[in-house]
């Protein structure tokens, strides 16, 4: 089902999941600053990975998230929405272009800790 790869990287830690935005009485909703780290992060090792004279990706997509050295923390479909919400704007444009997404959590030791993140696009 998949095609040619676009964009492959590691991000040497794990993924902090997808939190529920906080609501102050006065202002705009937000995110936690432990998760705003993560994202910079993810977008800090994608922009790295691309190639050089990349233009966003506007096909449809399948994007593969691999934790390794996971913990029982997280749940799989917060961390996929995490990984997405954060290539947006990097590798493609919407990320309700990705048509295929696949979480998979690895079981380790504590020094393996990374999350692998593969993006395809579909033929």
């Amino acid at each position: 089902m998949s095609g040619e790869t676009a964009v492959r990287f590691t991000v040497p830690r794990l993924p902090v999941p997808c939190p529920r935005p906080r609501v102050p009485r006065i202002g705009k909703p937000y995110y936690s600053d432990r998760y705003n780290d993560w994202r910079g992060e993810v977008i800090l090792w994608a922009n790295r990975a691309r190639p050089r004279g990349f233009s966003l990706l506007t096909c449809d997509l399948q994007l593969t998230v691999t934790v390794y050295g996971a913990s029982r923390r997280g749940d799989w479909d917060n961390i996929g929405k995490g990984v997405s919400d954060a290539l947006q704007g990097v590798l493609y444009a919407d990320d309700k272009q990705v048509r295929d997404g696949h979480v998979i959590l690895v079981d380790g030791p504590k020094r393996e800790r990374r999350t692998e993140i593969v993006v395809e696009v579909l033929a």
